[in-house]
């Protein structure tokens, strides 16, 4: 009996001790840049170019924190300037289809929102669900991976007189 209670908690107190980091957990830390552009709509071309900082919180599961510049050019023709906003939010993502480390790509759908901060004419809400490609890392062995997405994003304008904007994003950028 003394031997078996030895036996187990030298077994589990060994295993506690023994904790190590692996290489792959120094990797969930991720930096996004994108670049969005949108089809022609209400007389403007919505683009943005956002920055985001993205935890991997299992290998289905992610959280992000982005920085979004929003710019609403004028379509062809039209005299004024384009106006731009900036917007600081969040999202979170999920991986649907099963990651195998030989895949070459992993698709991720996300839903984000972003709130506006600084003083604009354009400030606006902003709320995106898209499905995303991107490298994979483990595959690849490398530290900069391509990623490209399709997101349908609306755009609620918090100033009076200004239409809420709805409208499918292409977006291409670079994970590090």
């Amino acid at each position: 009996m003394v031997v078996t209670v030895f036996f187990v908690t030298n077994t589990f107190t060994s295993n506690a001790q023994n904790t190590t980091v692996s290489p792959s957990k120094l990797q969930d830390l991720h930096i996004e840049a994108r670049l969005g552009i949108c089809a022609p709509a209400q007389s403007m071309i919505p683009e943005d170019i956002t920055i985001s900082a993205l935890y991997q919180i299992s290998p289905r599961f992610s959280a992000q924190i982005l920085t979004a510049g929003q710019y609403f050019m004028p379509k062809e023709g039209m005299t004024n300037k384009y106006n731009h906003a900036f917007g600081l939010g969040g999202g979170i993502g999920f991986s649907p289809f099963p990651i195998e480390p030989g895949d070459f790509g992993i698709y991720e759908i996300r839903v984000n929102m972003t709130a506006p901060i600084g003083n604009s004419d354009y400030k606006n809400m902003g709320y995106g669900l898209g499905m995303y490609w991107r490298g994979n890392v483990q595959a690849t062995h490398r530290r900069i991976v391509p990623l490209a997405g399709v997101e349908y994003r609306i755009h609620d304008f918090i100033t009076e007189g200004f239409n809420t904007f709805k409208g499918f994003y292409a977006t291409f950028g670079l994970r590090f």
